[in-house]
């Protein structure tokens, strides 16, 4: 686990060492560097466009057939791969990590998965083969459809409306909720957001709102005012991608469960790690994205300042580069830390120096909880 994303190794090529995000979300398997592939001489079947989280395609990825693909000690395949023609740099750098593509669906087809977040561990296991311990999971119905897995829920808006959504199980995702308000009229974003930049995906940055919602229900298992991040679809562009999900659920809510995904027979088992599963969500609350640069991604710059927040209040903005936080300089920080930091609670302090065009500038602010207040929970 790395930054909220599921990294594993594996061989590409047969040959090459690389580290994939592990994207249940995703159909397919993506190169994120051509020049690997053509190191490796790699033969390309045809050209293609692609599309990202939000669905619009403005990247495009050659197609390599049969590529020899190795998980660790795993038994080599052979699949199709995507190879993207440009990398996005952005896409690296809103991770904080250095990454080499996305291992998706097409690789697990018909597969069972068990997904241990707690230890760390995946398992793949032949289907006709695997015999499970079923004690103290939950199972549920899922839909495969292009190899990727949805689940029914409900999602509480306020004291009488329940809505019943189609939901991407999306390991690719380091969110715990999101939902496209404009795939059911139903969906209606909740009075109290902050609007801007939710996320980096492979085709650009993802725009939206955040907020929350009174709950979200899907089997036994209930989640009181969930943090939720609110994106459209492109309706008129391909309606058949709208009907495909009402919304999605990430990393953040699927990790406080041991996760079993049986492809063939559409089925879902969840175990929780602990009573308290159900625990508040934490998100940023600061009002800045900050993205990772330089070889070792040990350089930090805020990418994004949302107005209102405590970071705009005390004057931060756009393109100011980090160079201390609290007592430690960039170098000893990692995206993933400060991340952490700004997720802590209503009212730390938070003491940082930043460069502006070529100035050192201190700057305070204390973190503030934007939702609690607003959010009333669900009684049971």
């Amino acid at each position: 686990m790395s930054n909220g994303f599921i990294i594993v190794k594996l061989l590409f090529g047969g040959k090459l060492p690389v580290k994939f995000i592990f994207d249940t979300g995703a159909e397919h398997t993506i190169l994120f560097h051509k020049s690997y592939s053509d190191l490796l001489r790699t033969k390309y079947s045809k050209r293609i466009e692609i599309k990202g989280s939000d669905l619009r395609a403005n990247q495009y990825a050659l197609v390599a057939r049969n590529i020899k693909l190795k998980l660790e000690d795993q038994i080599m395949v052979k699949r199709d791969v995507l190879v993207l023609e440009n990398f996005m740099e952005l896409f690296q750098e809103s991770l904080g990590i250095d990454i080499d593509g996305i291992i998706g669906g097409s690789f697990f087809r018909a597969m069972v998965l068990e997904i241990d977040y707690r230890k760390e561990v995946i398992r793949i296991f032949d289907p006709n083969k695997y015999k499970m311990n079923k004690k103290g999971y939950t199972e549920l119905d899922i839909d495969v459809k292009r190899n990727k897995p949805y689940i029914m829920a409900s999602s509480v808006f306020n004291l009488s409306d329940t809505i019943k959504t189609k939901l991407l199980l999306d390991t690719g995702a380091s969110i715990p909720f999101l939902l496209h308000a404009n795939t059911d009229s139903a969906l209606v974003i909740p009075e109290y957001v902050l609007s801007g930049p939710i996320g980096q995906g492979i085709t650009g940055q993802l725009e939206g709102y955040i907020g929350k919602i009174r709950g979200l229900k899907f089997g036994p298992f209930a989640f009181n005012g969930i943090l939720t991040l609110f994106q459209d679809l492109p309706v008129a562009n391909n309606e058949t991608f709208v009907l495909t999900r009402n919304g999605i659920i990430g990393n953040d809510l699927l990790s406080r469960f041991s996760v079993i995904i049986h492809y063939l027979r559409e089925k879902i088992y969840l175990k929780p790690y602990k009573k308290n599963y159900n625990e508040d969500f934490e998100y940023d609350k600061s009002g800045m994205i900050i993205y990772a640069i330089g070889a070792d991604l040990r350089q930090f710059y805020v990418k994004t300042v949302i107005p209102g927040t405590p970071a705009y209040q005390a004057g931060i903005q756009t393109g100011d580069i980090i160079k201390k936080i609290g007592m430690w300089k960039d170098k000893f920080w990692t995206l993933e830390k400060i991340n952490n930091l700004l997720q802590k609670k209503d009212g730390k302090k938070i003491k940082m120096v930043i460069e502006r065009d070529g100035e050192k500038i201190k700057k305070t602010f204390i973190l503030k909880d934007f939702f609690s207040e607003h959010v009333p929970p669900i009684k049971n």
